[in-house]
């Protein structure tokens, strides 16, 4: 019997968090070319909420190296990847993992797959729309929005600040330790994370407008105008 109890002994002991979430692109925007591929990575994890992508990712032949521009959409749960400089068509290239650590909420470090993706596959990868914005909507645009869905709060009264085109650019510190908005890094300002679903701060967040408000959350249309503000420089 002693046996037969210990058998349903459960195992509490602490278990590691995986250490890696392997990716690699699973499409390419028409936009790009041989020489200037610019590869999609869908990503179904968060990343931590300071992440740096700068040197995350890196093309290599050989010795050659060409340092990537990589852009987080949030709102697409996309990683777009695209070298700084033509790729010399001479050369047999390699998506592979930079230098520095990129890790999602739940602390895995996201890497290319351990071979690296080589480019010579790539034209076998669907083709899609480059997903980024082009043209960022006008400041006053992205304020109305903001009145609209966070006014009842946010409003003269003095219950909240007003979300309108200066107060957005006043909060230059949040108790998070990010600003409110961090002109081409949606990913590092609050505001996104606070009109996002599912991109809590520090996984104690709740989405904004708040479940008691009689305005309904935003559409993702217009969180994404906001992300494409943000992206393309918060212009004012």
């Amino acid at each position: 019997m002693a046996n037969a109890f210990g058998a349903c002994v459960a195992d509490l002991s602490p278990r590691g968090v995986p250490a890696e979430l392997l990716v690699a692109p699973e499409a390419i925007a028409e936009s790009g070319t041989a020489e200037v591929p610019i590869l999609l990575m869908a990503l179904n994890q968060s990343p931590a909420t300071q992440t740096r992508w700068d040197g995350a990712f890196r093309f290599r032949a050989g010795q050659v190296t060409v340092q990537a521009d990589i852009v987080w959409l949030a709102t697409r749960r996309l990683i777009v990847v695209q070298p700084f400089a033509a790729l010399r068509s001479d050369l047999q290239w390699t998506l592979e993992s930079g230098d520095a650590s990129v890790r999602t909420r739940d602390g895995r470090e996201i890497r290319i797959v351990e071979a690296g993706y080589p480019l010579t596959r790539a034209a076998a990868l669907p083709a899609v729309p480059d997903p980024r914005p082009t043209v960022a909507p006008a400041v006053e645009s992205v304020a109305a929005i903001l009145r609209f869905r966070c006014g009842s709060c946010h409003n003269d009264d003095g219950l909240l600040t007003p979300l309108d085109s200066e107060s957005l650019f006043a909060w230059s510190q949040h108790s998070e330790g990010l600003p409110l908005v961090k002109p081409f890094r949606p990913e590092a300002s609050v505001l996104l994370h606070r009109i996002l679903p599912d991109y809590p701060l520090d996984g104690v967040q709740q989405r904004m407008p708040p479940p008691w408000s009689a305005v309904p959350p935003m559409s993702d249309e217009e969180v994404r105008q906001i992300e494409a503000w943000i992206l393309l420089g918060a212009p004012r």
